[in-house]
């Protein structure tokens, strides 16, 4: 891989070794070689058995009970039921057992039906067609034409993988119904590729924790997927806090790739900041080559704070708008996530605690300029974000909701059928979301965060067909845990293969997948032993309370992203109302239809600039980008510029 500013490490992996076959391909990371120093120094080799030693590190414990589960003490819990709301709480209401929540649409629903997305074509604040859901049936009846791996990264620990597990069988459903291959990868086995002096000089605090290097390892899990699935087209990365919206689950990928050049090979929405919640890969050479220049840039020590991994791939996109593919520049367009004690510079200057807040600021300096309209915490998205330069630059792509596709990602939207947030931060739709294309669906794909969303809908049956087995049987798990003791690790060579979990399913770390357990003493042991065993108290302190009482405490209840009240003392931007639900509702007149909607022919008016002036990126080998202002708005900065000057 490109080194990245100083040559402080180089790994030598066997990743560049394209010609091998997918079956020798699988063995890759059984030993990765770090070799740190110079040629003149001593070489300091280490090489890491990552089948043996990384499942020495995965935490077994799966909450014991429900205070664990949801970090909350039995005196708040009981004191206010809706500390429950992000785990799922609908599950407890109205169940027909007094011992087992209510199931999930996979699991309850028709074989034949279900229920599709309301969301509408709109064209301005009081125009709009429903969406017609045209070659749905198609869809649903025909595997995908274009080849995936969905993947999902985690942490390798009980509690992780079984909070966040139902939404990880919702990706795991939606790849089956389109003959997709979906794993999951733990940073566990693979934060120990980086040397552990490869982090030691940073300074910030969190820069040391096994969080950050959990965090950083996301391109090498990628790099793995990608060449142990190497007869896969492309690579769709997913957090796992994201989740699909339930009425597009019928809508194969090829809708947000089919219009890609065949010379980009990293495709994100039009969402803000490089965020990397769910993003495509192209899995060839050109988009390997992409992720180890990632990996590069985190090895370099020059990615400090928030933002980690996504403030990498922010230094990528900016070093190609530039034209620095060799990396001379450490700054590209004076973006850095460097951390300093001052705070006088670098991602913490002035208060500021995440490189987010300066990516878009960056493009913008650099020519890539949009209107003002209630964006990033007061900033301007740049025309990069809005998918207008991708003509611009290289490998990146960004792909917009069009009459036929919703937006690719929704940041906590609280809507299942508009790109509607809360509204309680960054962005003129809240969550960070850009304004509505004119002419385009309302709706989302993919949802980060909200997650009280996810429960909402896809308890319910008509939400999606059922699908017989699509989660597969765990036929080695014998034993109550099924975790040698990690003394027994070395003999074993790796230890048991699958960790045990609640509600009847088990994580499968050598096929990256949850299974079903059927072996009755290892069922009994998550009743008996895990938060199973308070599912019949949460069930029967829910239907105790009053429906009228229930309703206001689902719809006064916050405490979390997602869901911030509209009231006098916080009141909805633009004058929205609430729905009672902490869920805003927009005006029918906007006083400036652009609040809502992006100018007509937004792209379209957008002009080359020369960016030679004020120094600002010297070593660039390009002289153009892309402002998308109004001329009115160009003059009057302009003004406002001379004026302050």
């Amino acid at each position: 891989s490109h080194i990245y500013g100083e040559s402080r490490c180089h790994h030598l992996s066997l990743y560049r070794l394209d010609s091998l076959s997918h079956s020798d391909s699988i063995s890759l990371l059984t030993g990765i070689e770090i070799y740190c120093g110079s040629s003149e120094d001593n070489n300091e080799c280490l090489i890491i058995d990552l089948p043996t030693y990384w499942k020495k590190t995965i935490s077994r414990n799966v909450p014991e009970d429900i205070t664990q589960f949801v970090k909350r003490s039995k005196e708040e819990i009981n004191e206010n039921i809706m500390h429950l709301m992000w785990y799922g709480i609908l599950r407890f209401k109205n169940t027909s057992s007094v011992d087992e929540p209510r199931k999930f649409c996979w699991e309850t629903g028709s074989k034949d039906f279900e229920e599709l997305s309301k969301s509408k074509i709109e064209y301005n604040l009081s125009y709009s067609i429903p969406f017609p859901h045209t070659d749905h049936k198609k869809f649903a009846s025909s595997s995908s034409n274009v080849s995936v791996v969905i993947m999902t990264g985690t942490v390798g620990s009980g509690a992780a993988l079984t909070n966040k597990m139902y939404l990880s069988l919702s990706k795991m459903y939606y790849a089956k119904r389109h003959g997709y291959r979906y794993v999951i990868t733990t940073s566990n086995e693979f934060s120990e590729y980086f040397h552990k002096d490869t982090f030691k000089l940073l300074t910030s605090e969190v820069a040391k924790s096994d969080y950050f290097h959990g965090i950083m390892s996301k391109p090498v899990m990628m790099l793995h997927v990608m060449y142990t699935n190497l007869d896969k087209e492309w690579l769709l990365w997913t957090d796992d806090d994201l989740y699909i919206n339930p009425g597009f689950l019928y809508m194969p990928l090829d809708v947000f790739l089919s219009d890609v050049p065949s010379h980009k090979v990293y495709v994100a929405a039009n969402y803000r900041s490089a965020f990397t919640n769910v993003f495509f890969i192209r899995n060839n050479e050109q988009g390997r080559r992409l992720v180890r220049d990632w990996i590069a840039i985190l090895m370099s020590g020059h990615i400090q704070c928030h933002g980690f991994d996504q403030a990498a791939v922010g230094v990528l996109i900016a070093q190609r708008l530039s034209g620095d593919k060799n990396f001379t520049s450490p700054r590209p367009f004076n973006f850095t996530c460097l951390y300093s004690d001052e705070g006088n510079d670098g991602c913490n200057a002035h208060g500021d605690w995440s490189c987010d807040f300066k990516f878009e600021k960056a493009l913008y300096r650099a020519g890539f300029k949009t209107p003002q309209a209630h964006n990033f915490h007061g900033g301007k998205m740049s025309s990069y974000t809005k998918g207008c330069a991708n003509d611009y630059v290289e490998d990146f792509h960004i792909i917009t909701e069009t009459a036929n596709r919703p937006r690719l990602q929704c940041g906590l939207c609280v809507r299942l059928n508009e790109i509607e947030s809360a509204g309680h931060w960054d962005g003129p739709l809240g969550g960070g979301n850009t304004r509505l294309i004119r002419g385009t669906l309302n709706g989302w794909f993919f949802n980060h965060k909200g997650e009280f969303l996810f429960y909402e809908s896809y308890i319910n049956p008509n939400a999606c067909k059922k699908i017989d087995e699509f989660i597969p049987h765990c036929d080695e798990l014998r034993t109550e845990n099924d975790f040698i003791n990690e003394n027994d690790i070395e003999r074993t060579h790796g230890g048991r293969r699958i960790l045990s979990l609640s509600d009847g399913y088990a994580f499968d770390f050598d096929n990256g997948q949850y299974c079903k357990v059927v072996n009755p003493n290892v069922l009994k042991h998550q009743l008996e032993k895990t938060h199973m065993k308070d599912y019949k108290e949460i069930i029967e302190k829910i239907n105790n309370i009053d429906e009228d009482k229930w309703i206001l405490l689902y719809q006064s209840y916050t405490g979390g992203e997602g869901r911030a009240p509209c009231a006098d003392h916080n009141p909805c931007p633009f004058g929205a109302e609430s729905d009672g639900q902490k869920r805003r509702r927009r005006p029918a007149q906007f006083e400036n239809v652009n609040d809502f909607f992006e100018p007509e022919n937004y792209c379209g008016v957008c002009h080359e600039i020369a960016i030679e002036h004020s120094g600002i990126h010297q070593y660039s080998v390009i002289n153009k980008a892309l402002d998308c202002r109004s001329d009115d708005e160009i003059k009057r900065e302009t003004e406002q510029k001379i004026n302050i000057d």
